[in-house]
């Protein structure tokens, strides 16, 4: 028992290691004030989230990006809310962002990875951007992304997700900031910290998972 538990204890620092080589290795990204040039299709699947997909929807159209370099696909997975009248309401109040919204096709296990191909199957631009629907996202979020792009030749672009210090209590609820105090909000918040970490390492050994 004791030579197993020597050997499970050295694999995972030797796995956190490499990790923690790979994290140093990524270089921090910078804005260099390129003028935008690069078109993206942003996916957005969904299902019963009338309680955060305006939050995400305002924040897109308040990107510092040109609204005609984008367009948005909302893939709706079977909503029983009223996450549709929300979305086509905002449709109509803010004609100049290009959004459409499809039904997803299942045709597997993971409706978030059908969701993705039946929006694959209709966007008209070269990039594709994924978020969740509970997510808000940065105002320079696709200007960074498309400074990268126009630097380098890449295949893929993966950026961080982060918790608000308003955590959720339930689907749309927002706490105080006193939240993190308890323990499972704050083991959330370690959590994905950690998986966030393992993914920069593992990006940064050019193993990325």
């Amino acid at each position: 028992m004791g030579l197993i538990f020597i050997f499970i204890t050295g694999s995972y620092l030797f796995f956190i290691g490499i990790l923690i080589y790979g994290f140093d290795k990524v270089p921090v990204v910078e804005n260099r004030n390129l003028d935008p040039k690069t078109p993206f299709s942003i996916i957005v699947p969904f299902r019963n989230e009338e309680a955060a997909i305006l939050e995400l929807l305002e924040s897109i159209s308040g990107l510092n990006y040109p609204k005609n370099l984008f367009d948005i696909i909302l893939i709706n997975d079977a909503s029983e809310d009223n996450s549709v009248a929300l979305i086509e309401k905002w449709k109509t109040e803010n004609p100049t962002i290009s959004a459409t919204i499809l039904q997803n096709k299942r045709t597997s296990f993971s409706p978030k990875k059908d969701s993705i191909s039946t929006a694959i199957e209709v966007m008209k631009n070269q990039w594709i951007i994924t978020t969740d629907a509970d997510c808000v996202v940065p105002q320079n979020w696709l200007l960074i992304f498309d400074n990268l792009i126009q630097n380098n030749v890449y295949e893929m672009l993966a950026g961080a997700v982060s918790l608000s210090p308003t955590l959720s209590k339930g689907k749309g609820a927002k706490t105080s900031k006193s939240s993190l105090k308890t323990f499972l909000n704050f083991f959330q918040f370690v959590d994905l910290l950690s998986l966030q970490g393992v993914t920069i390492g593992s990006f940064g050994i050019n193993k990325a998972f």
